[in-house]
């Protein structure tokens, strides 16, 4: 892997002074550190309102374990598979299959050794209780096998304190997540038009519509339109749930 990352002869602009033997720095984009863009903004002392839209490979699924409770079960509720740059946000690990050697579900950094996702352990900025919620909130939106409606969710977030991306903390944020699933209410616009209801259920099953590898940088024009408008639809569709956050902004 470290042949595909970059690296330059670099250094910071805020270096008082030109460094005349500088060594190379790797660059990355934000999947190696936090890919949601979530704390990047929180590091902004007036941020209290974030749009989050989670485009993933990783389809809303059911899974076999949940949220660890702590006592060596599960919170109820929660046996949901999401993308893994989510559950870091609230200092959980990525869910975890089981078997030899691998933790089970949803389990805190805190409470393993396990050096899985080890690079996001620094990431937590929102209370642990909250993941839950979450969890619940984004699959009873989503409806019924994940795919009826579009996946969005409103919660109100304490920010916890984190130096690692300079977030001081102490306030509370809403957070708008949209995680882009197939949305068969979407598909069903599409009744009356048969040649894009073929385009649909042909990207469907041969590239999962709308969880494109997101390594994947050839994305055909038909697949970046019916990404498009497949995530128009979700934000048109519940309009007052993204204008209500600049209700109380001057223009």
């Amino acid at each position: 892997m470290q042949d595909l990352i970059p690296k330059y002869y670099y250094w910071s602009p805020r270096h008082p002074q030109t460094v005349q033997q500088p060594v190379p720095t790797g660059f990355a984009d934000g999947g190696s550190l936090e890919n949601t863009g979530i704390n990047g903004m929180l590091a902004y002392a007036d941020i209290d309102s974030i749009i989050a839209f989670v485009n993933s490979g990783t389809p809303i699924q059911l899974g076999q374990f949940g949220v660890s409770d702590g006592d060596g079960g599960f919170v109820s509720n929660t046996q949901f598979i999401i993308d893994h740059s989510i559950p870091p946000l609230f200092g959980y690990k990525p869910y975890g299959p089981g078997g030899m050697g691998q933790y089970k579900g949803y389990v805190p950094y805190s409470d393993t050794t396990n050096d899985d996702f080890s690079a996001f352990s620094h990431n937590q900025v929102f209370r642990s209780e909250e993941f839950p919620n979450l969890l619940q909130g984004l699959t009873a939106a989503a409806g019924a096998d994940f795919t009826t409606n579009s996946a969005i969710f409103t919660q109100r977030l304490s920010v916890m304190p984190n130096s690692w991306f300079g977030i001081t903390g102490g306030k509370t944020v809403t957070v708008v997540w949209f995680y882009l699933n197939f949305a068969q209410s979407w598909a069903n616009q599409f009744a009356n038009n048969p040649g894009v209801a073929a385009l649909v259920n042909a990207e469907r099953a041969s590239s999962n519509l709308p969880h494109f590898n997101t390594l994947d940088t050839s994305l055909t024009p038909t697949e970046v339109n019916l990404l498009s408008n497949l995530t128009c639809w979700g934000v048109t569709n519940q309009a007052e749930t993204f204008i209500g956050l600049f209700a109380d902004v001057a223009v």
